[in-house]
């Protein structure tokens, strides 16, 4: 009907001419993109600088389909820290010791929630944007507290806003970024919206208003950390799918998130919509088929790859808890096509005698590019590698010789487990963190039973050994690990750690004091180059990654004499918001020294931990150049900065006139460069002064200066004879 206007037109023939011009020089050409940042940056990312993307990334909960529960689907989908550079904390709950004689033992801690009542349970980051609802007392469930709900920019600590939102069910499980890519009226990534549990409540990001209520989910949507998370897929434009499985009535079918709104020149949505509508124009599915008769009708999903295949099993729990509660034998596992030029065929099915012990096939071990999927079995410790093209197995690992018996103490099973960048990563109350080769099952490399920097020898602090050290997220070529278990008793054990790993190699590079929690049931997330944790020791959220600098230079206000030295000085002071909160402003009035890398966590434990000022700081290096009053530029050397940021320079100018002098920088794993510049003179050189030319003296001068001198030796030659007669007498 738009288009009526056009219809049934004629258009006569017609032709143009054009001329063009053949030239040697290039026609200018707009750069695809601006350089990568190399300085500290910010959000928005200005339009233009469209390959920032690479340095930039959202974490959108733990419901969201972005995620496989704590991993990051695609580890390039996330950009985390390689410093242990602390930007901000700030408060969750009262935490640490609680101070007093009336508690439980002396130095008891505060309650911080741990496997049932967790406090940072699921963090949300959109827009570099953290959004999280804060305990009141002690949650009620997982889906509705009575906290604030807060959104606050991850590199700053600022408070953008804070709403307590009515429940129940009024927790935020996951962000929404959707693009609008194919529609020809509407183009580019919508704002974000953030979703309670199964989409039932939709909020604008920005503001924390509401926006709109969803009814009817077909699929009840798994948020536990120990559940399977195949039902649900990202799709490349932000489309969450959802597929609906009924093994009764023998048929899968796919729910289309975007689908939930009516697409035009303006998009549309109701204050309440239905999401079960599966006919006409707002039906929100894009397929339902029937699966061959051959699949049991108790299998569930394990696994979803958009438009390509399912994999199913009747191994009915997701987590293994036992042999009892594992299905019905005989036992299989079976890839469905969900290619749309096959959708629905059968592509293998494989059938096994249950092994007497409890064998686990969950969703969050499917690793799409290398085409394989994992089984566990617990008492054992065994990983066992299945292709995904035909569910034959193609390897398991023994247990490592060097395992200390608390390995098979991962009594969850697989949430010990991780995968990416071609690796499987598998940690626990063992302490040692073993990476198999995913395509082959060999082991590649260990962390923990090494020595200096890679260590977690826990001597008579944990009855382990070691202590438990658990896979969190991945990105990056990073692996991120933590420590804590299922109820510690505060005061918890000391000298836990966050640590972060080189993938390939398993080094160690960096490690920081931090309780994790339980097995990360507690939220871990990266984005933008930052890690956002909470700390249990403290009950603190820490920001960390890579932060603003200072540098400051001085020289002397008036001129210098030439052939004089100069002393150049000035400070590069760390300037990250977190030296402005209070305590760390009080304690510190001068600011806060850069410091080296190598230095880094001791330095973090001092300024944010209250741990006792470590000895032997190094700073960071400052080049300084001067530009003479000719207008050449050189460098005239480096100084390095002390642990309270100041550095210095002695210098001879070697000619006269006004010195421009830069310091400068360069910034490190931890800093974002800075430099400064100021300026001083040096005075000419002065004339060497001529002494006036001696007169001669007349020749009666001569004389009479001449006699004068023959008297006076004289009397002087009287005196003393004189003298000499009088001490004669007797």
């Amino acid at each position: 009907a738009a288009n009526a206007a056009y219809e049934n037109d004629t258009f006569l023939p017609s032709s143009k001419t054009k001329y063009v011009t053949v030239q040697e020089e290039p026609v200018y050409t707009p750069p695809n993109s601006y350089p990568l940042p190399n300085e500290y940056w910010t959000r928005p990312i200005e339009g233009q600088n469209v390959d920032w993307w690479t340095v930039s990334s959202n974490w959108l909960g733990r419901q969201s389909p972005q995620l496989a529960e704590e991993r990051l689907r695609n580890p390039d989908d996330g950009i985390g820290p390689i410093t242990s550079h602390v930007m901000w904390t700030k408060p969750i709950q009262e935490g640490g010791v609680v101070g007093g004689t009336n508690n439980f033992v002396d130095g008891e801690g505060y309650y911080i929630g741990t496997t049932y009542n967790r406090r940072f349970n699921n963090p949300i980051i959109m827009n570099g944007i953290l959004y999280d609802t804060e305990p009141e007392s002690i949650a009620v469930t997982t889906t509705t507290a009575g906290g604030l709900t807060k959104a606050v920019d991850i590199r700053t600590g600022e408070e953008i806003w804070s709403q307590r939102i009515p429940g129940p069910n009024n927790l935020f499980q996951f962000g929404y970024i959707y693009t609008s890519g194919d529609n020809p009226n509407m183009h580019g990534t919508w704002p974000g919206i953030l979703f309670t549990a199964n989409f039932e409540r939709a909020f604008d990001a920005r503001t924390g208003n509401p926006m709109f209520n969803v009814t009817n989910m077909p699929v009840t949507r798994a948020i536990s950390p120990t559940t399977s998370v195949g039902t649900e897929y990202l799709g490349p434009d932000g489309t969450v799918y959802l597929y609906q499985y009924s093994g009764a009535n023998r048929w899968i079918a796919e729910w289309n998130s975007s689908k939930l709104w009516t697409w035009g020149t303006t998009p549309s949505i109701p204050s309440v919509v239905d999401a079960s509508i599966n006919s006409g124009p707002n039906n929100r599915y894009d397929w339902n088929i029937s699966i061959p008769t051959s699949i049991p009708s108790n299998a569930r999903i394990v696994y979803t790859i958009l438009d390509d295949m399912v994999l199913l099993t009747n191994i009915t729990s997701a987590t293994g808890f036992g042999p009892s509660a594992s299905g019905t034998a005989p036992y299989m596992v079976a890839g469905i096509s969900l290619d749309p030029s096959s959708r629905g065929t059968l592509l293998w099915k494989e059938e096994f005698t249950q092994p007497p012990l409890t064998r686990s096939i969950p969703g969050k071990l499917v690793d799409e590019t290398n085409r394989i999927f994992l089984t566990y079995d617990k008492e054992t410790s065994q990983i066992h590698g299945h292709s995904l093209d035909t569910g034959k197995e193609l390897w398991s690992t023994n247990l490592p010789e060097d395992s200390s018996d608390f390995i098979l103490y991962s009594y969850l099973g697989a949430i010990g487990l991780q995968i990416g960048y071609d690796k499987v990563y598998f940690g626990g109350y063992g302490g040692i963190l073993h990476a198999y080769d995913i395509k082959t099952g060999d082991l590649l490399w260990t962390y923990g039973n090494g020595g200096t920097g890679n260590t977690t020898y826990s001597g008579t602090g944990l009855a382990y050994g070691r202590y438990p050290i658990y896979p969190g997220p991945i990105a990056n070529g990073v692996i991120y690990l933590d420590t804590g278990e299922h109820s510690a008793q505060p005061p918890l054990y000391k000298g836990a750690l966050v640590r972060a790993l080189n993938v390939t190699t398993g080094e160690e590079i960096w490690t920081l004091p931090g309780w994790g929690g339980h097995h990360r049931r507690e939220g871990f997330a990266v984005a933008d180059g930052f890690l956002l944790y909470l700390n249990h020791y403290d009950m603190q959220i820490y920001s960390v990654g890579k932060g603003p600098s200072a540098t400051t230079v001085t020289a002397p206000k008036s001129g210098i004499p030439f052939g004089q030295s100069v002393v150049i000085s000035g400070t590069v002071l760390d300037i990250a918001a977190g030296t402005t909160q209070n305590e760390q402003a009080a304690r510190f009035p001068n600011g806060i020294a850069a410091v080296s890398d190598s230095n880094m966590s001791a330095w973090m434990e001092y300024v944010y931990m209250q741990k006792p000022r470590p000895n032997d700081i190094m700073g960071v290096p400052v080049s300084i150049d001067v530009i003479d009053s000719n207008g050449n530029m050189r460098n005239i050397g480096t100084a390095t900065s002390d642990a309270n940021g100041f550095y210095s320079l002695m210098w001879k100018p070697d000619i006269s006139g006004k010195y421009t002098v830069i310091a400068s920088f360069a910034g490190s794993e931890a800093y974002w460069p800075s430099r400064d510049e100021t300026a001083f003179g040096v005075e000419d050189e002065l004339a060497p002064t001529n002494a006036p030319p001696e007169q001669a003296q007349s020749m009666t001068d001569t004389y009479v200066i001449g006699m004068g001198i023959a008297i006076l030796i004289a009397i002087i030659a009287i005196g003393i004879v004189m003298v000499l007669i009088l001490k004669r007498r007797p």
